[in-house]
C-alpha cells in the first residue's frame, strides 16, 4: 500500500487528534488585582489556599504531563511537544514497561509498594515467621531489602520483637508490627 502526502496527514491527525485542536491556555495577570470602580467597596481577599492545595502536582515532581517513560526522557519541552512524548510512550510501551520495572525513571506509587509489601508477607509468611525467631535468613534479607532496611538491624530487631511483629498472621498487622518496633529508617516501608 502506498502512502502518500494526503494519507499521511490524515493518519496523523487519527492518531493525536489532540494537536489539531490543541489551544494555548490564557495568560494569568501578575500583579494585584485592580481598584473597584468609584462607590464600591474592595470584596476581601481570598483565603490562602491550605498548603496541600499549594504542592507541585505528582507528575511535576520528576517529569512532565507525559508522565515517566521513554518520550518524557526524550522530549523534556513543555506544552504541545507533551503530546508527542506521550505518544512516544503509549506508542512504544515505554511508560507501561518502565513502571512495571522501574526503569526510565518511573517509580512505583505507594500503593503499588504496600501491595508488593504484602504480597511477599503472604507467600512467605511461614519462612518469615522461622527466620525471625533466629534473626537470620535468606527470606528476612529479601524482607529487608523490600522494606529498604538495612538487613542486620532489621534481623536484629525481628529476633528482639518477634511476638510484637507477629502476633497476628495477617500481612497489615505484621506491617504495622515492624514499623511499631523499627527504630532505623526504612526507606520502603509504608
Amino acid at each position: 500500500m502506498k502512502l502518500t502526502t494526503s494519507r499521511l496527514l490524515a493518519l496523523s491527525f487519527l492518531l493525536v487528534p489532540s494537536i489539531a485542536m490543541a489551544k494555548p491556555a490564557p495568560k494569568k495577570k501578575k500583579g494585584p488585582p485592580p481598584p473597584p470602580p468609584a462607590g464600591e467597596v474592595a470584596p476581601p481577599p481570598p483565603p490562602s489556599a491550605p498548603r496541600a492545595a499549594q504542592e507541585v502536582p505528582a507528575y511535576q515532581a520528576g517529569y512532565q504531563m507525559a508522565g515517566c517513560g521513554l518520550g518524557a526522557e526524550l522530549i523534556k519541552e513543555d506544552g504541545t511537544m507533551q503530546i508527542f512524548a506521550a505518544t512516544t510512550n503509549g506508542t512504544v510501551g515505554s511508560q507501561t514497561f518502565g513502571i512495571s520495572f522501574g526503569t526510565l525513571h518511573c517509580k512505583p506509587s505507594a500503593h503499588q509498594t504496600a501491595m508488593e509489601q504484602k504480597v511477599f508477607i503472604e507467600a512467605n509468611l511461614v519462612s518469615l515467621k522461622r527466620e525471625a525467631v533466629s534473626g537470620k535468613g535468606e527470606t528476612l534479607t529479601a524482607f529487608a531489602d523490600l522494606l529498604g532496611c538495612q538487613a542486620d538491624q532489621f534481623a536484629d530487631a525481628s529476633k528482639a520483637n518477634y511476638q510484637q511483629i507477629y502476633k497476628a498472621s495477617e500481612a497489615d498487622s505484621i506491617l504495622k508490627g515492624y514499623k511499631a518496633v523499627l527504630t532505623t529508617p526504612c526507606t520502603r516501608l509504608i
